[in-house]
């Protein structure tokens, strides 16, 4: 089991993307503001980021620990092209477009998980 922080402020996706990841723990914030207190407060296997949240790319990259979790994973509706998008690919972390399928986003967060093993 992973503990995941899942940084969205859509409901709905939220609701989603919680029983996309049933068995795991999942920890939702629904704000920027929200997001940088657990992170700072604790440590994660996972962080969710919706990029839409993130706030201007500059802020994506400079503001995310790298000790903050074992791995990230951008979300994001936006275009690849989009100046987040483009931001979130220059972390190296990974980014998925919406709607992300539940088996690969099951599969992200287990593949973390058993790196610990």
């Amino acid at each position: 089991m992973s503990r995941v922080l899942l940084v969205e402020d859509d409901d709905l996706v939220a609701r989603a993307f919680a029983r996309m990841l049933r068995g795991h723990e999942v920890h939702r914030v629904s704000s920027r503001v929200a997001a940088r207190a657990a992170i700072a407060r604790e440590m994660w296997d996972v962080i969710v980021f919706d990029l839409s949240m993130a706030g201007p790319p500059a802020e994506l990259i400079g503001r995310l620990p790298v000790h903050a979790a074992q791995a990230v994973l951008w979300v994001t509706g936006a275009q690849l092209g989009d100046d987040r998008v483009v931001a979130a690919k220059a972390t190296g972390r990974p980014v998925a477009q919406k709607p992300i399928a539940p088996a690969a986003l099951r599969a992200f967060v287990e593949a973390v998980a058993a790196r610990r093993l």
